[in-house]
């Protein structure tokens, strides 16, 4: 499972970043999360599983959505807030059916 963690600077994600791979350690899997800013987004579109967009560029789902057959999701902005890796992890495996 390959994560694309996007924010408005990729700066603000480095936390969550730290804290799905910790989720994904605990879970049995490799961690493989990247934390992105916006603008480069599009060059790491291929191979990625899902991608989570930080609550502050949430009005781009839908464009990045076209540009990707992957789950594109909008994080909470509670959970965002909160660094709640453990809701953004589960929310992606129910969106990849694990």
């Amino acid at each position: 499972m390959r994560i694309v963690l996007a924010c408005n600077a990729g700066m603000s994600t480095s936390i969550l970043k730290m804290k799905l791979e910790q989720e994904m350690t605990k879970d049995g899997k490799e961690p493989n999360v990247i934390a992105v800013p916006v603008s480069e987004i599009n060059d790491h579109l291929e191979n990625a599983s899902v991608i989570l967009l930080g609550p502050q560029i949430r009005f781009l789902k839908n464009e990045v959505q076209e540009k990707t057959d992957v789950p594109v999701l909008a994080i909470d902005i509670k959970d965002y807030g909160s660094m709640n890796a453990v809701k953004v992890y589960k929310t992606v495996k129910e969106v990849l059916g694990e």
